[in-house]
């Protein structure tokens, strides 16, 4: 999408896109699962608290997607732009 749409926003809006979508699926995940997994992964990462292992996810989600989108942008500009 950073490709298609030309924006100054492309890496706030990838990094908010692809965090939410991580945050959505692994709350999905966490409540169709008998098994409390979450707080077993966080405990495994010295995490207190799942919703911290939330965080950790969106975060390095919401950085990969970031990155794209703005990758994606930076290879649509003209040359003489770079």
């Amino acid at each position: 999408m950073g490709y298609l749409l030309k924006s100054n926003a492309n890496f706030l809006a990838g990094f908010l896109g692809i965090a939410a979508l991580w945050i959505f699926n692994a709350w999905l995940a966490e409540s169709s699962s008998t098994v409390d997994l979450a707080d077993r992964v966080a405990t495994l990462f010295s995490l207190k608290h799942k919703e911290l292992l939330y965080a950790v996810m969106a975060v390095i989600g919401g950085l990969v997607g970031g990155f794209a989108a703005l990758t994606g942008s930076l290879l649509k500009k003209p040359a003489t732009e770079r």
